[in-house]
């Protein structure tokens, strides 16, 4: 990651949402808005919500939520978080399943918005919904009335824009014509249209008080964890885990001032962690979606005895998990279970198969998603 040449004038609000530390140098076409912009916007955009979300936010907020209640059935064995299993593969970084575009090129995103700080939670948030969510079918064997590419090819666009949203409004999507998400974001009006989702989720999830923006930046003052809060970190991850998917934290590195513009916060998918030393030290294991090859996207962060987190040679204030992320897995659940009973072999595979590996006995097993 690149520090910050100059320390622009932010309020503290802004501080908040500006969550990593990516410059973006050369201007961007006049049209296109800032980080800064687009923040504002979310603001307004914010509040105007909040009413309606706010007794879902409150109870899971108070543990009372949705997802306690899936958490306990799954403890008890009747686990619908199975409906996930055909992901597993998903869940660590590989070529495969990671976009055509890195989260640190910042190039790409000249006609969406103009980087001033990185868009580490869009691009953590949207490839979490997007591997949790969509099941790719090649061949099209669902015989879904797919608009042709070359014929009709904004008709095309429009159909695989509404599959996109469906996915970020947390519904399982099955997408034709492609077989993983890397082929499926080497389209570059696909990939466009991603990178504006990447720029929504980014807003969504920084410009929310609930979530855990404020929440992280005051957590950067705290020099280290207490043996208790670092049990308690290692639990919570671990539950997760085993429920079969990436929770999402913070990483805030160590700070003695409040809402300063050089702060460093990244937002990463936690995909693994080690079993607990004696003497409370542990490994946790995360995808880093800055790092341009899958395969130095996978690093560590060291919870050490004396209770400080080392990250990349950073020492970090805390590692604060998203506040929502609960919230949201419990509602991809509830808005999935009519999908997944049409399909139950798909959607409990074992492994990340493509459609094509399925042979149902009746046509009408692969049901039109709309």
């Amino acid at each position: 990651m690149i520090e910050p040449k100059q320390k622009p004038k932010r309020s503290h609000l802004l501080s908040v949402a500006m969550l990593c530390t990516n410059i973006l140098h050369g201007p961007p076409p006049p049209s296109v808005p800032t980080q800064t912009q687009v923040a504002k916007q979310g603001v307004a955009a914010y509040f105007k919500s909040l009413p309606k979300h706010a007794y879902d936010h409150l109870v899971n907020f108070a543990g009372m939520g949705d997802f306690e209640l899936l958490k306990h059935e799954a403890e008890q064995g009747n686990s619908a978080f199975t409906m996930f299993n055909f992901a597993q593969e998903r869940r660590i970084p590989s070529k495969e399943w990671s976009f055509n575009f890195g989260a640190s090129d910042h190039s790409g995103f000249k006609k969406v918005v103009k980087v001033e700080q990185g868009l580490c939670a869009g691009f953590t948030v949207t490839l979490r919904k997007m591997n949790m969510l969509a099941f790719y079918d090649p061949k099209n064997i669902e015989n879904q009335l797919v608009p042709s590419s070359k014929q009709e090819p904004e008709a095309w666009l429009d159909f695989m824009k509404s599959k996109i949203d469906d996915i970020m409004n947390l519904k399982m999507t099955i997408i034709p014509g492609f077989k993983n998400l890397r082929q499926f974001s080497t389209n570059p009006k696909i990939a466009h249209y991603l990178r504006t989702k990447i720029v929504s989720e980014w807003q969504a999830t920084n410009i929310n008080v609930y979530q855990g923006g404020i929440q992280a930046i005051l957590g950067t003052r705290q020099k280290n964890f207490t043996a208790t809060g670092a049990a308690k970190l290692h639990q919570h991850l671990k539950e997760r885990l085993d429920l079969g998917y990436n929770p999402t934290v913070f990483l805030i590195q160590e700070s003695e001032k409040l809402f300063t513009p050089d702060h460093w916060i990244h937002v990463l998918q936690v995909n693994g962690i080690e079993e607990m030393n004696a003497d409370g030290s542990y490994v946790m294991r995360v995808w880093d979606i800055n790092m341009k090859a899958p395969i130095y996207a996978d690093e560590v962060a060291i919870m050490k005895a004396d209770g400080t987190v080392s990250y990349q040679g950073r020492q970090l204030g805390n590692v604060v998990p998203l506040k929502w992320d609960d919230l949201e897995v419990s509602k991809m659940i509830k808005n999935n279970i009519t999908f997944c009973a049409q399909r139950p072999d798909l959607c409990k595979s074992r492994e990340s198969r493509t459609i094509t590996q399925y042979k149902p006995d009746k046509a009408s097993y692969f049901l039109p998603t709309d």
